[in-house]
């Protein structure tokens, strides 16, 4: 049995891809009726909704998580193997289903496509280590040890725990083993670009997440607007993070793209848009893998993101590099 846990937009995406290639019954665990919504209208899979909202601290995150491996053991009547479809397993709940379910059945985590941090994560952080430790002690004391946590050390989302590692358009993180990718159709085409010379900046969370301080973030922002002052456009576009709270890379004058859509992706296979702007959005890796050379992307200051590290930052600009994302300096 396949189960896919789907977080994001992007997670969306990729399953469709990973779907058609994929052996055997599958099951979705999506967080939202938007994204159950979208999911249900490419593929034939079963979908259900895990609650994640929880209230009461760590008690009443600890219900939740026991309460979505329930979910997942219904699924899993009778089953005696499991390949489960996530992200990551810094999540304490991808983290104890995967876990638990370990206990009793050859069980199986396969990586599925998500933001940047997939393509140039590093050894997992000391902070991250001790608190996937502290909830093992609290859900282990909880469930009288029913309820384990998978300790990792190498690749701060797990990945050394993956047996594979699904890539789209076979875009290898530079972590990844070659025995470990899976290489993913990507899952949408893009029409044929109108030469309307249309540009969209897509915003990201930098300034939420405290990654970059107001001074590098205003000269990001600044650099942004002299590059869409250069080009020659016809209008000027806007998305900003999923689930972002400031529309962060706004610029004045700028337009809001009409018409439904589940992530920046599919806005972008419309075709409408020649020049795709943003800092190290992963959107920027799959514009190019859509459309290629027929557009252009623009990552604006990526050399200035603080990277844990320079091999982390080497691994996203070689990327970038390769598939022709041009890279601008402030």
């Amino acid at each position: 049995m396949n189960i896919f846990i789907i977080e994001t937009e992007l997670q969306a995406l990729g399953a469709v891809g990973i779907l058609k290639q994929v052996k055997g019954d599958s099951y979705i665990f999506t967080r939202n009726l938007k994204l159950k919504n979208y999911l249900s209208e490419r593929c034939e899979t079963p979908i259900s909704i895990m609650n994640r909202e929880h209230r009461g601290g760590w008690l009443g995150k600890a219900f939740y998580i026991w309460r979505c491996i329930f979910q997942v053991s219904k699924v899993l009547a009778g089953c005696k193997s499991v390949d489960f479809y996530m992200s990551r397993m810094d999540s304490v709940y991808n983290n104890s289903i995967y876990s638990y379910f370990s206990k009793g059945m050859k069980t199986s985590f396969h990586m599925t496509p998500d933001g940047s941090l997939n393509y140039f994560c590093g050894a997992t952080p000391t902070e991250k280590i001790l608190e996937m430790k502290k909830w093992r002690s609290r859900l282990s004391l909880l469930t009288f040890g029913k309820v384990p946590i998978t300790l990792f050390y190498e690749n701060e989302l797990g990945g050394e725990l993956a047996e594979s590692v699904c890539c789209l358009g076979g875009v290898k993180p530079g972590w990844a083993s070659d025995e470990q990718v899976m290489e993913i159709e990507f899952p949408i085409d893009a029409d044929n670009v109108k030469n309307d010379g249309d540009i969209l900046i897509i915003g990201q969370n930098l300034k939420y997440y405290k990654l970059v301080d107001d001074v590098l973030f205003n000269r990001i922002q600044g650099a942004i607007e002299r590059l869409v002052d250069y080009l020659p456009s016809r209008k000027i576009y806007y998305v900003k993070h999923p689930r972002a709270v400031e529309n962060e890379f706004s610029i004045n004058g700028s337009e809001l793209p009409q018409g439904n859509y589940l992530c920046v992706e599919e806005l972008i296979s419309s075709g409408k848009y020649q020049h795709v702007i943003s800092c190290c959005s992963s959107a920027l890796i799959n514009a190019k893998l859509m459309a290629g050379d027929s557009i252009n992307c623009w990552a604006v200051g990526v050399e200035h993101y603080p990277f844990p590290s320079d091999n982390q930052k080497q691994q996203l600009l070689g990327i970038y590099k390769n598939l022709g994302v041009q890279i601008i300096d402030l």
